[in-house]
């Protein structure tokens, strides 16, 4: 397999819609990281990888990499992404199932909200919409129902 960089194999993935052929690219990229680990992006990459492994199906990995990741403003947000990127597989059971590990209640409604985005934008508005009642904080849960009805807008549904 050909010598890439790290950034430029998550970003690939993330931009791909074929995952099953570009996975090999994304583990090949991930034993490059250690590599930058003294450099200034290296939790940003690690924040990259951990969406595009979840991106690929495998939220395991994705947590593994977003555990390395020292700064815990960072850490959250990328576990919160997590279930998004999942639901965007199609496994949305997963994505579902990942929204309950996450401990604390507010990033659960942020999660949540990105679930129910991915799903207004793949044209599952009514699933997204009885989702929302999972989603305890009130502003979250507003910015999601926001989020539905512009989907549903743009699809000359509403």
């Amino acid at each position: 397999m050909p010598q890439a960089r790290p950034p430029a194999i998550a970003r690939a993935l993330l931009a791909e819609e074929a995952f099953e052929r570009a996975k090999p690219w994304l583990v090949e990229g991930e034993k490059l990281l250690p590599q930058t680990r003294n450099s200034a992006g290296h939790e940003q990459l690690l924040h990259l990888y951990a969406k595009a492994f979840a991106r690929s199906g495998d939220g395991n990995k994705a947590v593994e990499v977003a555990q390395q990741i020292a700064n815990l403003d960072l850490r959250e947000e990328t576990l919160i992404s997590i279930p998004g990127e999942i639901t965007k597989t199609g496994d949305i059971e997963h994505a579902l199932n990942f929204v309950e590990t996450i401990p604390d209640r507010n990033s659960q409604s942020q999660a949540l909200r990105q679930v129910t985005l991915v799903l207004a934008k793949s044209n599952a508005c009514n699933l997204a919409l009885s989702l929302t009642e999972q989603i305890t904080n009130e502003e979250i849960r507003f910015q999601a129902l926001e989020g539905i009805v512009l989907e549903l807008a743009k699809a000359g549904r509403g």
